[in-house]
């Protein structure tokens, strides 16, 4: 399917299981566990050139799956 997806799909759905993965608490995700400094942070995203953005977000996506294996 993501083959034959443009890149604006790709972010699109993206932002949309992102959305889906902290809509509501569960065993991997708590609200109350996000710091003023995490959402201070999202502050400056648009510092970000867009190959940052995508940087970031895949460094953050490997620290979640070794998080995981290693509980």
């Amino acid at each position: 399917m993501s083959e034959a997806l443009n890149n604006s799909e790709r972010l699109w759905l993206l932002s949309s299981l992102t959305g889906t993965m902290t809509a509501n608490a569960t065993e991997n995700y708590d609200p109350n566990l996000v710091g003023n400094h995490i959402t201070s942070a999202t502050e400056r995203f648009d510092e970000l050139s867009f190959y940052e953005q995508l940087a970031l977000a895949e460094a953050l996506l490997n620290q979640i799956k070794h998080y995981r294996h290693h509980e």
